[in-house]
């Protein structure tokens, strides 16, 4: 009954975790243009990016670069496809209206390529598969600006030579111009970024706050204050995926946002101004990463930037969980059997735990005879009833509390691999048997029925007692049925981890309900000394 309880608590408390969030997500507000006036080094000329298009590529990523602007208005992915069914690039910048995004940078500054008003003139001076040279020159200061690929990092340098003879001032500077893309089907097998479930959206890292998620809301309503910092960066996360920009190591950048009037959300980061003296030439460097949230390679391109694989409040057990979780499938390079390998190693850590769990709840099966016949001896005296109890529980070492604590300690563990299938990267489109995509709920629902059906049979184990309240039993016996469609709408590789763990579950619960009941029928159980006396308070001790 204890293992029952467990269970209904656990599914109960992520259940309500989770309609809260789908909650939060309905009652948010929806963008209201307002009348701010776009500027012209962040807003887009679609003509110039058709007739401007030039692109560069490595194994993974093309980058396609508006020659005359040097923004970025078009980034591919070409090892993950765009939906399980279409086997085309995914886009992660894009002028499609539904996923708009797209990065405008420059120099700003008196002696900068980009004012308010005007927009530098670049030509290709050189270029290769996965780098590019512009170049500018005005006013006897010539501006290169070479872009190159490195895997999903892309290195930006800008180099000021200044042959006039004045001073200049100059900014390195980025912007995201993004409108949100419309949430995913619940069951959809053709999601681009992911499910409904994960955030997607402005985060930032600035020396006060290493992680901080900003809503469209705050830039919506002007409520986002510019924030100047040394240290950090500013990204668009899309669920598995990621826009990252990392400004100049040590070199102090404000980050500031505004919403235009034909639904752009605009995110600056500028860096401060830096002079150029008449005569020299100064070197400017910025990065970007344009792909995937692949943790290791994440926390090598700028400090804290893994932690857009966004773990929530459970990141200090998710994250071990998905170093194991990497392990295991470096010997085994499946991801599906992997999740089964990581259910059992789970499950071998808190087997200690389980142990206590399943052998109280056996015990407390096998005593029932003389449970019972320590009610009917206390009669209709409750407090006699207790003491007798008690008696019995003494007697063998029994508790009703003590398969609580266990299942308390499996919720985070339930609600840290939750976040980790939902995060992963890994588990995108990654199939196993009839499963297209481990990281969206099973198309076909096989994996929720099996569930179910597992877990009707577990609770068939435990019956419950004879003097349970009638709609509890009515409750508890519907469970099963709910829990099929609680899974409905979990991603595929968590459900598949339940059923394993489930499965354990039953072993443990018929190991220990036939070795429980072979000690008592021959009367092996340990018992321990019980004081028949009346429970009275303590005197006190004469001074």
């Amino acid at each position: 009954m204890n293992q029952t309880r467990g269970i209904l608590f656990i599914v109960l408390a992520v259940l309500s975790f989770l309609l809260f969030q789908a909650y939060i997500e309905d009652t948010a507000p929806k963008p209201q243009p307002n009348e701010t006036v776009t500027t012209a080094h962040n807003s887009a000329n679609t003509a110039s990016d058709q007739a401007n298009a030039f692109s560069i590529s490595n194994d993974v990523l093309k980058l396609t670069i508006n020659s005359k602007t040097g923004d970025f208005i078009g980034a591919d992915l070409l090892q993950y496809d765009r939906t399980v069914e279409e086997k085309v690039p995914l886009t992660l910048l894009s002028n499609n209206p539904d996923d708009y995004l797209r990065i405008v940078n420059g120099l700003a500054g008196t002696g900068g390529t980009d004012s308010q008003t005007s927009r530098a003139d670049f030509t290709v001076a050189s270029s290769t598969a996965d780098s590019v040279t512009l170049t500018y020159t005005v006013n006897d200061v010539t501006y290169n600006k070479t872009i190159k690929l490195e895997g999903y990092q892309v290195l930006v340098t800008y180099t000021v030579e200044n042959k006039s003879d004045r001073t200049l001032e100059i900014a390195p500077y980025s912007s995201f111009v993004y409108r949100p893309a419309p949430s995913p089907s619940l069951f959809s097998t053709s999601n681009i970024y992911g499910t409904n479930q994960s955030y997607a959206g402005l985060v930032i890292s600035t020396d006060s706050d290493n992680y901080e998620k900003v809503s469209n809301g705050d830039i919506e309503d002007n409520d986002f204050k510019p924030l100047t910092s040394k240290y950090g960066w500013t990204a668009i996360s899309q669920h598995f995926f990621v826009t990252a920009y990392v400004p100049e190591a040590n070199n102090q950048f404000t980050i500031s946002t505004n919403y235009h009037n034909n639904g752009d959300y605009i995110i600056n980061t500028i860096s401060a101004l830096q002079n150029v003296a008449p005569g020299t030439t100064v070197t400017l460097s910025d990065k970007y990463w344009i792909g995937p949230k692949l943790q290791d390679q994440l926390e090598t391109v700028a400090k804290d930037l893994d932690l857009v694989v966004d773990y929530g409040w459970a990141w200090f057990l998710s994250l071990p969980l998905f170093k194991l979780m990497q392990f295991l499938h470096s010997f085994i390079n499946n991801w599906g059997i992997t999740i089964i390998a990581l259910t059992l190693v789970v499950r071998l850590i808190i087997s200690p735990l389980s142990r206590i769990q399943f052998r109280n709840q056996a015990l407390m099966r096998v005593i029932q005879p003389e449970l019972a016949a320590a009610n009917e001896r206390a009669g209709e005296d409750r407090m006699r009833r207790l003491t007798e109890t008690q008696k019995v529980f003494k007697k063998y070492g029994a508790s009703q509390f003590t398969g609580c604590f266990p299942a308390l300690i499996q919720m985070p563990i339930f609600l840290a691999l939750f976040y980790l299938v939902n995060e992963a990267v890994e588990l995108r489109h990654q199939p196993f048997l009839w499963i297209k995509d481990l990281s969206q709920a099973d198309p076909y629902f096989i994996l929720p029925i099996l569930n179910g059906l597992v877990m009707i049979f577990m609770f068939s184990l435990t019956p419950m007692p004879e003097n349970m309240d009638p709609m509890q039993r009515k409750i508890m016996k519907m469970m099963p049925y709910i829990f099929v469609i609680f899974f409905l709408f979990l991603p595929s590789g968590l459900i598949l981890y339940y059923i394993v763990s489930n499965i354990i579950t039953i072993l443990f619960i018929v190991y220990y309900n036939r070795k429980l009941k072979y000690l008592y029928a021959n009367n092996l159980l340990p018992t321990y000394k019980v004081v028949d006396r009346p429970i009275t308070a303590p005197r006190r001790k004469k001074k």
